[in-house]
């Protein structure tokens, strides 16, 4: 008798689960449902608005960065400044024959090349200070709020000196292993990694090395056949590095993880505030992937192949194309724009996103696709 009433007992449970599968097709195939579906789905997405338009052009070879509610220009020697309303607020000639510019965070950096005579102007183009090294300098980097100056000491030996924001030289490290690519500072502000790349005999070998600012020399790793292109501190004495063949993690001169490079690496962020790194990279075609401080995948997307690098701005990471824009965050597309012109720039002035092309500075609303 139990037996039958289990067995009546399943019959009704198959009987109710058959019943409620036909009732979700039906409701499924509903179009008034459908719609109201359709509708949460797209409750996130959003898209790009011109709010205003600044007839203002960037040539070729131009550099772009935004200050707060302003944004910078450089093109023909020239730095010009405009505001929101494209209103010019100053322009500054430079007059070196070789200059390098580099857009800092809160300040730009001018260097001569050739004299070695580097200043520093805030974003009102207020000289802060000046500094001579009287050397030849290859490269300036800022780091942590440091300014960092590749010097050539002599026909083959590179030097790295770093300057405080005051503009007083705090650091001075000749390098006797290769040539100097790139320099970081750690988050105590007490240690410098630095990669350089040796050809002698032939053979290909990078090194990174770990100096305190007094200039000694903590440790060195070399890879072999690797060219390291960028370091990141993540933590204290934890190091993120990318090579032209892979991405790894080394602390205290230990590898702790490396992953290879499966095609050609196009960009690269490291968000430290989500301890997580983000890749462009092409093979067969281009792929957004996304990788733990610890070395493991949390997501692997395939992109359209117009883009071209990443911007990150608070936890949002945009993929910029030629004339595409799509917006990630915590691994969900929330935004896609279509420019009819070419992007040569992208970036954001408080709340507002901006998009330089070649004939004008587009301000944006972030608005819903249904609003459109």
């Amino acid at each position: 008798m139990t037996r039958k009433n289990n067995d009546n007992k399943n019959k009704i449970k198959v009987g109710r689960f058959i019943l409620l599968f036909i009732m979700l097709i039906l409701l499924f195939s509903n179009d008034i449902f459908k719609e109201k579906i359709h509708g949460i789905f797209e409750t996130e997405k959003t898209t790009l608005k011109v709010n205003s338009k600044k007839n203002i052009s960037l040539e070729n070879n131009s550099k772009v960065k935004i200050y707060g509610d302003r944004f910078i220009i450089y093109r023909k020697n020239k730095l010009i400044c405009y505001d929101m309303k494209g209103i010019k607020m100053w322009d500054k000639t430079i007059k070196y024959n070789n200059p390098l510019i580099y857009f800092g965070e809160k300040r730009l950096y001018i260097a001569d090349s050739t004299m070695g005579n580097v200043l520093a102007l805030n974003s009102n183009g207020k000289e802060l200070w000046n500094y001579s090294f009287k050397l030849t300098v290859e490269q300036i980097l800022e780091k942590k709020g440091f300014l960092l100056a590749f010097t050539k000491a002599g026909e083959e030996l590179d030097g790295i000196n770093v300057l405080n924001s005051d503009g007083k030289l705090v650091s001075n490290i000749i390098i006797e292993k290769g040539k100097i690519l790139y320099g970081n500072i750690n988050d105590n502000k007490k240690n410098i990694a630095i990669t350089t790349l040796s050809t002698e005999e032939g053979q290909l070998e990078s090194y990174l090395m770990l100096y305190s600012f007094i200039g000694k020399e903590i440790w060195e790793k070399k890879f072999e056949n690797q060219i390291l292109q960028n370091v990141e501190f993540i933590d204290e004495d934890t190091i993120v590095l990318v090579s032209d063949e892979e991405v790894a993690c080394v602390k205290e001169k230990k590898l702790l993880w490396a992953r290879d490079l499966e095609g050609t690496l196009l960009d690269i962020v490291i968000d430290k505030k989500d301890k997580r790194i983000m890749f462009l990279w092409e093979e067969d075609g281009k792929y957004f992937e996304t990788v733990s401080f610890k070395g493991r995948t949390l997501e692997k997307k395939r992109v359209d192949k117009e883009y071209e690098y990443l911007y990150y701005n608070n936890g949002e990471t945009f993929l910029i194309g030629e004339k595409k824009i799509k917006g990630i965050k915590k691994g969900k597309a929330f935004l896609n724009f279509n420019s009819d012109e070419e992007i040569k720039y992208f970036g954001f002035i408080e709340d507002k996103a901006v998009i330089f092309t070649q004939n004008n500075v587009k301000i944006m609303d972030i608005v819903s696709i249904k609003s459109q």
